[in-house]
């Protein structure tokens, strides 16, 4: 079940580049804020995240390069795509803006392992070895 969202996913959010083009213009400059309202016409799919996968997404990106030393900007979390480009954005509901992103180099990947964190997914070490998600 979890693969199966996960590869109708991967199919809305095509595996181009992330961030390319006018959607990645926008989007530059991790330390800036941006207005959804200034990119929200740009974004032809979104995929918001439950409170698990909203925790998981802001440790990723307080371990992704440059690894952060505090908590990121934002009180949820959404997967966008403009149609071609993908990318995670951590979203301040109050200040209507995005000021924390990244971009993940394997979307279908970091889809299935997403939604297996959203279903409250856990591995036991005894059951992890050799397995794939």
């Amino acid at each position: 079940m979890i693969m199966l969202r996960a590869v109708a996913l991967a199919a809305a959010f095509a595996c181009a580049p992330a961030f390319a083009g006018e959607l990645s213009d926008r989007l530059a400059g991790d330390a800036e804020c941006v207005k959804l309202a200034d990119i929200r016409p740009l974004i032809t799919h979104t995929q918001e995240q439950n409170s698990r996968q909203f925790d998981f997404v802001r440790g990723f990106y307080m371990a992704a390069p440059p690894a952060s030393t505090a908590l990121p900007i934002g009180d949820r979390a959404a997967i966008i795509t403009d149609g071609q480009d993908f990318g995670v954005i951590l979203i301040d509901n109050d200040a209507g803006e995005t000021c924390a992103r990244f971009h993940v180099t394997d979307i279908g990947a970091f889809l299935a392992i997403i939604e297996a964190v959203g279903e409250g997914a856990t591995v036991k070490a005894k059951d992890a070895a050799g397995r794939p998600l």
